[in-house]
């Protein structure tokens, strides 16, 4: 995946910021296309997320991980990842938040239904506060 270098010049006219989006949207679009061949599907996300090597202080990381792994039906791999989130020293309020989404996925990963709706939750949510429609999520 490819970065578009910016000048440090601030865009001052239409003229100069159009070209530079156009460009950001083709890449944005080539990623897209790249993603879905590397990850066709959800498991081979979530086979990827849990293969990682686990960093120190990669709460992210971790529920991400522990996420995927409960929506395709892993609980006891999606548990010993959010057990990880559970365990870091939450430093900062955003800490604390990530933690109380662990301890409650934690508690549902057994339910695949479950932790799907809590997604779809969290999707509708931030699609909402950014002004988009709801969408149908296809998660299997």
């Amino acid at each position: 995946m490819e970065a578009v270098r910016v000048s440090p010049e601030p865009l001052r006219t239409e003229d100069q910021f159009t070209p530079l989006a156009l460009e950001l949207s083709r890449q944005a679009a080539a990623n897209v296309i790249a993603l879905r061949e590397k990850f066709p599907a959800l498991p081979d996300v979530a086979r990827y997320l849990t293969s990682r090597p686990v960093r120190w202080g990669s709460l992210w990381d971790c529920l991400d991980a522990g996420i995927s792994a409960a929506l395709v039906g892993d609980p006891d791999t999606a548990r010993d990842h959010f057990e990880r989130v559970l365990r870091e020293e939450p430093l900062a309020p955003w800490m604390v938040e990530a933690q109380e989404k662990a301890r409650e996925l934690h508690t549902i990963a057994p339910d695949r239904d479950a932790v799907t709706a809590w997604v779809a939750r969290g999707v509708d949510s931030c699609r909402s506060k950014l002004g988009l429609d709801p969408v149908l999520l296809a998660i299997s």
